[in-house]
């Protein structure tokens, strides 16, 4: 082969090989590159936060200056805080919060009583999140007692309710019997308590904690006493959705329970709880 044919071989022979390095130095900075995105990709899902809903019932739950709060909403947000997993939380109406339950919409919701039909569409914790209490309160100088028997009582002496309200089975089966006085009723929770106050009637039949945030605000605590034992008790839960695409979310379910559990061995619970009747 003439000298100068070699010399252009060589030549380009050369750049086949400057092209294909650097070919493979783009290639591994592709690698790199999308190897990074994965990787951000991965932590941004592992991060996104767990979607739950509440509506309106103080103080458990409710709506103030477009923030999530109540006692409730406190104990949920703090067992999220232990398990590392954030949180969103927003209020919206009941009807709303069932609908995107069974879409998968939302991650979960609380507090909700524990129901077959619901069961359907969700998964419920098995720690009680809260215990909803139906009692009785008189006013702090009354003699009346309560031993657990609901009839004789309500025989005995009037009582204020909120109309349309179920106080649970044994308060609404006990007042439909016979020789059971009419209660007086109050339009709202709050007028209900007004009405205690002014001695419309003897005895109110309320939630206790819906009660105790009302006298709070009206700085009232100390003219009402509870009456125990409590009329029913009722447990709430936060309860999954079964249509959410949120990982493991069985397994969130479990961790939820077992810190749950611990808050309350530990006293966080009741400390929580504790601070918005202070």
């Amino acid at each position: 082969m003439p000298n100068g044919e070699v010399i252009m071989y060589r030549a380009i022979c050369s750049c086949v090989l400057v092209t294909l390095l650097a070919l493979r130095e783009m290639l591994r900075s592709c690698v790199y590159l999308i190897g990074i995105w994965l990787l951000l990709l991965t932590q941004a899902m592992a991060q996104a936060p767990l979607s739950l809903v509440i509506f309106d019932y103080a103080p458990y739950n409710y709506e103030e200056g477009g923030d999530a709060e109540g006692f409730a909403t406190d104990i949920v947000r703090e067992t999220f805080r232990r398990m590392e997993i954030p949180v969103s939380i927003t209020a919206v109406p009941w009807a709303r919060g069932i609908a995107e339950m069974k879409k998968g919409t939302v991650d979960g919701i609380f507090t909700i009583y524990r129901k077959v039909e619901r069961e359907k569409f969700a998964n419920f914790s098995e720690e009680v999140l809260v215990m909803e209490l139906v009692s009785l309160f008189v006013l702090a100088d009354s003699p009346i007692t309560f031993d657990g028997d609901l009839v004789t009582l309500l025989k005995q002496y009037r009582f204020g309710t909120v109309r349309g309200y179920s106080y649970g089975k044994a308060f609404d089966e006990a007042r439909k019997l016979e020789g059971i006085k009419e209660p007086t009723e109050a339009a709202t929770s709050e007028q209900n308590v007004l009405k205690l106050l002014k001695k419309r009637y003897s005895i109110m039949v309320n939630d206790k904690y819906v009660a105790l945030d009302i006298l709070g605000r009206l700085n009232k605590i100390e003219r009402v006493k509870e009456l125990l034992p409590s009329v029913q008790e009722v447990p709430a839960y936060l309860a999954f959705s079964k249509a959410s695409k949120y990982p493991n979310l069985r397994e969130i379910r479990t961790k939820f329970d077992a810190t749950l559990l611990q808050m309350k061995v530990d006293g966080t619970y009741d400390q929580i709880i504790d601070s918005f009747f202070k």
